[in-house]
């Protein structure tokens, strides 16, 4: 390779990191540069993967790439390929003499690097350590080797992984040799959702031996073991893979990890207090192995009695749980307000806070160092959480101040219970009475709901440090945080958390849960409540598109050797505003053309209007005379509305276009074509009378300007000469005739509000339609991860390949579970160009329906 990381940011490969002593780093490439060409081939429109696969190859062969930085201009760079080590340990003496190695991966050299960078650490430091950090936070694994490597340099015996077969019947231990010379300082592990793997099992040995203690979160549980098979089919040369479950990990006491992952001794929560967002009390959550659609259970069990039993007994709970308040930095809260917008977060690196050193000192980073050099001194992990006890204590007292401080400046009375605050033991809590409400307001879409929640004491005694979470289906009402603070006798509060609702989501109901909580451990009853949101009305999209070649005379053909432009006219014919819209091409010839410039923002397109984005392409000299392929992405950012089509442009021998009269005169309405072939795209329509100006004659056609710097052809059996006449754009319009099919339903209404049914069936009926023939239509129904097709129907007689039928009736009973259940139909003209419509149903829970059953139980509201 290289010796680069790049990333697609704003639709431009971008280079994230460059590795040192790499050709990459030679050569003068830096962070930030963006690779334009790749050898002879444009970037633009290419997939990441393909990007990394064009520049990596054999050592010593060599690629030409184009770099450009900010405002200078395009520079080429050629490269000798080489053996790229990625490296996979960072290191760094801190404060207090402490020693910290960060290990992003396990390759074969990371034991080796490890070791190198303590003892560097040691010499730095006078020659010992007063303890050591070891990172493993976003870990993904690697080599099982390096990492039975990695602990046994810490450990004196004992087993630190045993393989054990599906089965149980075949085991391989792995033992500790005696040998590993990192056993005279503290050690601390720091671990996230994201360690897995041989990440697991260097933390599980390491805890489970009483060598280290763990701090962080929970991780990520994956203790199954892989192999991978190739294949490579000997007449079409096409290469696939399998990829086989064979073994499972299990940690020192032959503890199974597999859904569970390692419990942190110290979990560290990072909490946060903004005005518009509160983490802090309610349980964080993460995205781990378990909650994977059909992952395997712990222990390798047949279903889910015997894994609950299995994690039942693996799962542990933390000794010691500490929150911390977490600054937003400008990245974070950039990516947290477009998570909470719908959007993708942007990759963007502009306030890393590594230093040279590639380190970033963050809270828990400190938080280990202080505690292996002033607390947790010893070598032995019980002593060490022993030890740990007081100076946990102590920056817990710091954060909660911390947390009161910023409560109160938001005029919340974060005080203590009386009783708390002495160091007594808190009373009885028989005297505390509390009624709520929640108001979660209808909300349209892109707008923002208001979630009130108001609580009021309605018993004799003050409620102490009174806060209340959000538990909900839907992510993004899921864990809303309420603070309240004190509460008097009697007294009322009111407290709104604004929650901007995404554009793309469509009407929908959800249950929504608020649990409370005190500081006396007071029983309060949860509250039940129910939002909904109303849907956008969505945009939809019709196109148009020819090719522009003003070197070779303009007939609409691509031509080798030579430069053309795309030009597409994309017009909103939906019901709704689009309101980031975009084109974009993808490459699917790259033997036969670059795409210079291949995808284009569009910006807002109100329902009816059009806009257009023009691509340039470059003709490669050496190809086959048969139409190029390519793939049409159209769509709206903030909607999720988007269309693919795959194009085929045609080709041709460049011609002549004759001279002809200025102007003709359409004699019957005629279509203006994108080249000169009846059977070339629609690009215009020009009624009967309209006169146009003539370009030039080609063949039957004429070359004609329908629109400013616009040209078709029609055919010239559909107009006369009008020598004279003045041309006019008046009776002349831009057609696009390519569009998706369209759904409708004709059973339920979703513009007001979410749908909630009672029963647990549901008939939906409605048609799907499509003037350029239909292929078929199917249904699907997901509930939480159980996602399958209730309903197809094709429009295609048998063997009949071509377009079917132009609309498809559909009659599709529903199953649905109590909660949502969210149904996906989709309309497919061909394998590219569908429609696809989102539907989301909500069945009471069956007590409360049975409560407020009325009228007939499968009428939707």
């Amino acid at each position: 390779g290289l010796g680069f990381v790049i990333s697609m940011i704003d639709d431009r490969l971008t280079v994230r990191k460059v590795l040192r002593n790499t050709p990459a780093f030679r050569a003068g490439i830096r962070k930030g540069d963006v690779i334009t060409q790749i050898d002879n081939d444009s970037t633009v429109s290419m997939e990441l993967q393909e990007a990394v696969d064009r520049m990596r190859g054999k050592p010593g062969t060599k690629v030409s790439i184009y770099v450009v930085r900010k405002t200078q201009e395009t520079k080429k760079l050629d490269l000798v390929r080489a053996l790229i080590t990625y490296e996979t340990v960072t290191s760094k003496l801190l404060d207090q003499g402490v020693g910290y190695v960060r290990l992003s991966g396990f390759s074969g050299t990371t034991h080796r690097e490890m070791l190198g960078a303590i003892k560097a650490m040691k010499a730095q430091n006078g020659g010992s350590l007063k303890g050591l950090v070891l990172d493993l936070r976003g870990n993904p694994g690697g080599l099982l080797e390096q990492a039975i490597q990695v602990s046994d340099a810490f450990l004196e015996e004992g087993t630190i992984v045993t393989t054990v077969g599906v089965n149980g019947t075949l085991r391989e231990p792995k033992l500790a040799r005696n040998d590993g010379g990192e056993r005279e300082f503290p050690l601390a592990v720091l671990i996230s959702s994201d360690s897995a793997s041989a990440s697991e099992i260097v933390a599980g040995a390491l805890k489970n031996l009483n060598r280290a203690v763990i701090v962080g979160r929970t991780s990520f549980g994956k203790g199954s073991v892989q192999v991978l098979y190739d294949f490579k089919d000997k007449d079409s040369g096409e290469e696939s893979a399998l990829k086989l479950t064979i073994a499972q990990y299990l940690t020192p006491g032959d503890l199974s990890i597999q859904e569970v992952g390692i419990t942190p001794d110290i979990e560290l929560v990072p909490a946060r207090i903004l005005k518009e967002r509160i983490d802090l009390f309610a349980p964080p959550k993460t995205f781990r192995e378990a909650d994977y659609d059909k992952h395997f259970f712990n222990s390798f069990a047949r279903d889910e009695e015997q894994a609950k039993a299995a994690r039942e007994r693996a799962v542990q709970k933390p000794f010691e749980t500490l929150r911390f308040l977490k600054e937003e930095t400008a990245k974070e809260r950039k990516t947290r307000e477009a998570i909470e917008a719908g959007q993708a977060p942007e990759e963007d690196d502009s306030d890393d806070p590594s230093d040279e050193d590639g380190v970033t000192l963050d809270y828990q980073i400190e938080f280990c160092r202080d505690l292996v050099a002033q607390a947790a001194t010893s070598t032995n992990r019980q002593e060490q959480l022993r030890q740990a006890k007081p100076f946990v204590e102590q920056r817990r007292a710091m954060e909660q101040e911390k947390v009161r401080k910023t409560l109160e400046g938001m005029g919340v009375n974060w005080s203590k219970s009386p009783q708390l605050a002495q160091g007594q033991p808190q009373g009885s809590t028989d005297k505390v009475r509390m009624t709520a409400e929640l108001r979660a307001p209808r909300t349209q879409a892109g707008d923002t709901m208001e979630l009130a929640l108001t609580a009021h004491n309605t018993g004799s005694a003050p409620i102490y440090r009174l806060r209340a979470y959000t538990k909900s289906d839907n992510n993004i009402l899921d864990r809303r945080e309420f603070v309240f603070g004190q509460l008097g006798p009697k007294e009322k509060r009111t407290w709104t958390v604004p929650v901007k609702i995404p554009r793309y989501v469509p009407s929908r109901r959800d249950d929504i849960t608020v649990k409370w909580e005190d500081d006396q451990g007071s029983s309060l009853d949860d509250l039940h409540a129910e939002s909904d949101i109303a849907e956008l009305p969505r945009p939809a999209f019709a196109w148009s598109w020819q090719l522009v070649n003003k070197d070779s005379g303009g007939d609409g053909l691509l031509h080798k050797g030579e430069q053309v432009e795309m030009v597409i006219d994309v017009k909103n014919i939906g019901v709704g505003k689009a309101f980031d819209a975009f084109a974009g091409l993808k490459n699917l010839s790259e033997d036969k053309i670059n795409v210079k410039k291949g995808r284009m923002k569009l910006g807002p397109i109100p329902p009816g209007e059009t806009r257009t984005a023009t691509f340039v392409l470059e003709v490669k000299k050496g190809f086959e005379d048969a139409p190029v392929p390519l793939r049409l992405d159209i769509g709206d950012k903030d909607t999720y509305e988007i269309e693919h089509e795959k194009v085929l442009l045609p080709i041709g021998a460049p011609t002549q276009i004759a001279p002809s009269v200025a102007a003709i005169r359409v004699v019957s309405e005629a279509g203006i074509l994108s080249n000169p072939n009846e059977k070339a795209n629609k690009i215009a329509s020009a009624k009967k009378g309209a006169v146009l100006a003539a370009k030039g004659k080609l063949g039957s056609f004429y070359r004609v300007e329908w629109g400013k710097g616009r040209t078709g052809f029609v055919a010239a059996t559909l107009v006369k000469e009008a020598p004279g006449a003045h041309a006019s754009f008046a009776k002349v319009s831009g057609v696009q005739p390519h569009e998706p099919p369209t759904i409708r339903v004709a059973n339920l209404d979703t513009s007001h509000g979410g749908i909630e049914v009672d029963s647990d069936r549901f008939t939906l009926n409605g048609q799907a339609a499509d003037p350029n023939g239909m292929r078929d239509l199917q249904i699907f129904v997901q509930h939480e991860n159980d996602y399958r097709k209730v309903f197809f129907k094709t429009a295609r007689k048998p063997g009949d390949m071509s377009g079917g039928a132009s609309a498809l009736d559909f009659s599709a009973e529903l199953p649905l579970k109590p909660g949502n259940s969210t149904i996906f139909l989709i309309a497919r003209e061909d394998d590219d160009l569908q429609a696809q419509r989102t539907i989301v149903i909500h069945r009471k829970q069956p007590a409360v329906a049975q409560a407020g059953k009325t009228g007939r139980a499968d009428a939707p509201r």
